[in-house]
């Protein structure tokens, strides 16, 4: 992560996106944007959804750099990230799985206290 003392290109902008530091590389907007919309592109039943969100995810990020908020490359180095990031997740995806579970029963556990009210939460 890079870190800039200006957001934009110059001192012709807007004032308004400017900040005294920021992260500039890789752009976070775009990586959470981008990284949803892969994970959504790996299901077959949210492929169509994960798709439109990949379009929405690009305009966003072209929408970014046209402001002057980030340079091409900022949308290049979230896109390697949230490829990476996708990438590990599925390799590991048997190891995290039973992980899963676990909090979902610990959770639903938690949800059927509170229904009955035996959970004191005072």
């Amino acid at each position: 992560m890079l870190f800039s003392p200006e957001t934009l290109y110059g001192s012709h902008r807007d004032t308004t996106y400017r900040a005294c530091r920021r992260v500039i590389f890789p752009s976070d907007h775009a990586t959470i944007m981008i990284s949803v919309s892969l994970m959504l592109l790996t299901f077959k039943d949210f492929r169509r959804s994960g798709a439109v969100f990949f379009i929405l995810a690009f305009t966003g990020g072209l929408a970014r750099v046209y402001s002057g908020l980030h340079f091409p490359m900022d949308m290049a180095g979230s896109l390697l990230v949230a490829l990476v990031s996708i990438g590990i997740l599925l390799a590991l995806k048997n190891y995290l799985i039973p992980i899963n579970r676990i909090f979902i029963a610990y959770f639903e556990n938690i949800e059927e206290k509170l229904t009955k009210g035996n959970l004191k939460t005072s």
